[in-house]
């Protein structure tokens, strides 16, 4: 198969060098067994080579999985790959297959190889060099015959440097290396993709297709595409449905294209004399803060001694020293022009004898005045969050500050009581239902750990989707503000079954329907109310036609499956509210 039946075939748009390259690497390899390391941004569509290169090798009757290493709990991803034995950990009710198994003379893409744990890499790197693997918990080895092709966004030899990935198992991955290139660097492509997405999209919604003028296509493809192939999908998707207009322009484009910048980090020129240390100084995370930490505390130094020096004699205007926050994502809002102390509060300040003997009044005299900077913080926070009752992403706007450092700070001054009060005085008198639930005003936070899967042959995105569907009931459901940490409201589980059984209309006939069958375990901890929490299974279904094959409605019913489940969870632990 040549390069552009294959690019027919599994939808593949471009003509860039790269890509092209990247192609006939994928089709070359492909007949052979060897393993494949793919490499490239987030974004660019790493995860349709392993399937050329699966379609066009001996395998292609065999199995496919596509497994996405960083999805997976640390604690379970053993057992997800490798398999377990019943009885070899808590919640193992049955014996599992993993995917090396059930994947014995087919093709496994292990999606973001580089965020597996090293114990894990270390048996990866077995079953590579020699086809055995232990299931969890037991002592038997087993075979298996699979070929493994691996991908990442991350740079692998900076990982081995830094102790995150180890080199024989890179070495050993990287057999035959192709690397993707992003879109940025497939200018001709942009165009043809953005084109390609408008009439999906006009299809997928009876509409015209959006066609660009050409200052527009010049905009578009000089923009660098930091989301790559993903980013130009979303934002194609955007403009398909927002503008009336079908001819986009420059000025209409620009409306959707976000400034591509890089986090923020602190830079110290290695070559000059000044700095005293090259930027290696600042390669983690802890020297960066005590970087930030002391330059806050110059500033309060710098502080101190305008305070003093205001409170030294007659009043008089004095302007404020500008603040270095070059290490500081928290906004400095300038002051007035001026600080005027009135007279009357220095003579009364005066008349407390509370000098030291250089004649500086001691800063305790001024009670009536915090200058904690902490302080000011959380007031002005507590402002903004009051202002737009307790929605964090208008505060943070209001502030000048993102959202997520606006988090950061309300949980490091343990503003999440205050948060609560927020929303809870912004309606005080509403109350919320669900399922005929009474939900209190009264807010609380909540926490919902991660569902792993014990049930056998369970896509590990279903773990996924059940926790995040959860977070997203009790958001959008009430008025409880989700945490990082265990909450007032706190749920963990696991889910227990995943079955499908026919189901006969009457006996002796052939089943006309198949019932899906999910099933999990939940344990609910009420922390202001402990007599509340329960520790309990549930279970739902959903039946489809016989004839259907389960991969082709897997995903529509696993989302109602889902969404009962949650309602029942739901309900059980809000009853008594």
């Amino acid at each position: 198969m040549d390069i552009q039946q294959v690019k027919l075939r599994f939808g593949i748009i471009g003509s860039a060098p790269g890509l092209l390259r990247a192609l006939d690497i994928a089709v070359q390899v492909a007949p052979t067994d060897m393993s494949v390391l793919i490499t490239g941004e987030s974004g660019v569509g790493k995860e349709v080579f392993p399937q050329v290169i699966h379609q066009n090798s001996v395998r292609k009757h065999g199995a496919y999985f596509a497994v996405n290493c960083g999805a997976i709990p640390e604690g379970t991803v053993d057992s997800e790959l490798f398999g377990h034995e019943k009885g070899s950990f808590t919640g193992a009710y049955d014996a599992r297959k993993g995917y090396f198994e059930v994947a014995d003379g087919g093709t496994l893409f292990l999606d973001e190889v580089a965020e597996l744990p090293l114990f894990t890499q270390v048996r990866l790197l077995r079953v590579l060099e020699t086809g055995e693997f232990l299931r969890v918990g037991s002592a038997k080895t087993q075979k298996t015959n699979v070929r493994v092709i691996a991908a990442t966004n991350i740079n692998l030899p900076q990982a081995i440097q830094n102790g995150k990935f180890r080199e024989d198992l890179y070495y050993r991955l990287n057999t035959v290396p192709i690397s993707v290139p992003p879109l940025r660097d497939r200018k001709d492509d942009i165009a043809l993709l953005f084109r390609k997405f408008a009439a999906d999209f006009a299809e997928k919604y009876k509409m015209p297709a959006v066609q660009l003028a050409p200052e527009a296509r010049a905009v578009l493809e000089s923009y660098p595409w930091p989301g790559n192939i993903r980013q130009l999908k979303n934002i194609t998707e955007q403009i398909s449905i927002i503008e009336s207009e079908r001819l986009v322009d420059a000025n209409t484009l620009q409306l959707y294209l976000p400034e591509a910048s890089l986090l923020p980090v602190v830079y110290r020129d290695a070559k000059s004399p000044a700095s005293g240390a090259s930027t290696a100084d600042f390669s983690s995370e802890r020297e960066i803060l005590y970087k930030f930490l002391f330059d806050v505390k110059n500033d309060v130094n710098e502080l101190k001694k305008l305070v003093n020096a205001l409170m030294q004699g007659e009043p008089r205007r004095v302007g404020m020293p500008p603040v270095d926050t070059s290490y500081s994502d928290i906004p400095f809002t300038a002051p007035p022009a001026s600080i005027i102390i009135p007279q009357h509060d220095v003579k009364k300040a005066s008349s407390n004898n509370n000098s030291s003997d250089d004649g500086v009044l001691d800063t305790s005299a001024l009670d009536d005045e915090s200058l904690s900077i902490n302080e000011k913080e959380i007031e002005l926070m507590s402002k903004a969050l009051e202002k737009h009752h307790g929605k964090r992403k208008f505060a943070a706007r209001e502030l000048g500050i993102s959202e997520r450092t606006l988090y950061r700070k309300i949980k490091d001054y343990g503003l999440m009581c205050a948060l609560a009060i927020t929303m809870t005085l912004a309606s005080c008198t509403v109350k919320y239902s669900f399922s005929g639930a009474s939900i209190s005003p009264e807010s609380k936070t909540f926490s919902v750990q991660f569902f792993p899967n014990m049930a056998p042959l369970v896509n590990p995105v279903l773990s996924s989707t059940f926790t995040e569907a959860l977070k997203m009931k009790f958001l959008t459901g009430t008025r409880l503000s989700e945490t990082d940490d265990v909450g007032d409201l706190a749920f963990e589980g696991e889910i227990t079954g995943y079955a499908v059984t026919p189901q006969a209309i009457t006996a002796g006939e052939v089943a006309a329907q198949n019932r899906l069958t999910i099933s999990v375990h939940v344990k609910f901890t009420n922390a202001q109310d402990p007599a509340q929490s329960f520790d309990k299974s549930f279970s739902q279904y959903e039946d489809y036609d016989s004839q259907r094959n389960l991969s082709d409605v897997e995903g529509e019913l696993v989302d109602a499956i889902v969404k009962k489940l949650i309602e029942d969870i739901f309900n059980a632990a809000v009853a008594n509210w």
